[in-house]
């Protein structure tokens, strides 16, 4: 089980692996939010760290992004 510092940065590094892969498709944030059916807002709140993810968001955008959740869950836990 996590302590709450661990989820926060588990939380963050996933949301860096999710930027990183958005910026490497040179999608806006708006485009990756028409692709992964989530609101613009919500992903710039999510990638400044206004909001923390939730499964559904994260899902969605890895979805929309192509690759699979459980590999920014990976890199996110072993620091990639």
């Amino acid at each position: 089980m996590l302590d709450a510092h661990q989820s926060e940065e588990f939380s963050s590094a996933v949301v860096a692996l999710i930027k990183q892969a958005r910026q490497e498709k040179g999608w806006s944030q708006a485009t990756l939010a028409g692709k992964a059916g989530v609101s613009r807002s919500g992903v710039t709140m999510v990638e400044n760290g206004d909001r923390r993810p939730t499964l559904y968001f994260c899902h969605a955008v890895a979805r929309a992004l192509g690759q699979d959740l459980w590999e920014f869950v990976q890199k996110a836990e072993h620091g990639s």
